[in-house]
């Protein structure tokens, strides 16, 4: 579930089971749950169709909103259990996995800030990865803040 801003992606369907399988092979490795569930969150922020400088768009509105996240979750949290045979989904697993997200989504950000700024010199496709690790690092730092101050607030830290 790895993505970057000039995505290469592969999706399989599975017919025995009948689910979508999203693999992208260009950064394919093992992240962490919550890293992976908070880069897919983090992703709709950015519109990369713009064809003029810089490229992208960051559309700070465009986070999934609580119910979007739950749903999200909660059908991950279904498919996990439909495989382990085991009961419903609580909302405390859910809570639990918005919180995972939650902290997550800072090292998406700061990851992908970093990426960026060593690109910035040394891509040659038009994109400013400057700009974009600028964009990323806002988000970051601002991500920051309101995970301090839920911090001790619902189990989120």
């Amino acid at each position: 579930m790895n993505g970057t801003p000039t995505k290469k992606r592969s999706v399989q369907m599975t017919p025995k089971h009948q689910r979508l399988v999203v693999i992208d092979f260009e950064y394919c490795s093992y992240n962490y749950r919550g890293f992976d569930f908070a880069n897919h969150m983090c992703e709709w922020l950015y519109d990369y169709t713009n064809e003029q400088h810089p490229y992208f768009w960051a559309r700070t509105d465009s986070y999934p909103t609580q119910e979007q996240q739950e749903r999200f979750i909660v059908s991950y949290l279904r498919m996990m259990q439909r495989e382990q045979e085991t009961e419903e989904v609580s909302q405390q697993e859910v809570t639990k996995l918005l919180a995972e997200i939650r902290t997550f989504t800072l090292a998406s950000h700061f990851f992908w800030g970093l990426w960026s700024f060593v690109n910035a010199s040394v891509s040659t496709i038009p994109f400013d990865y400057w700009e974009y690790g600028e964009a990323r690092f806002s988000a970051y730092f601002r991500n920051k803040t309101e995970l301090s101050n839920l911090s001790g607030v619902d189990g989120i830290i």
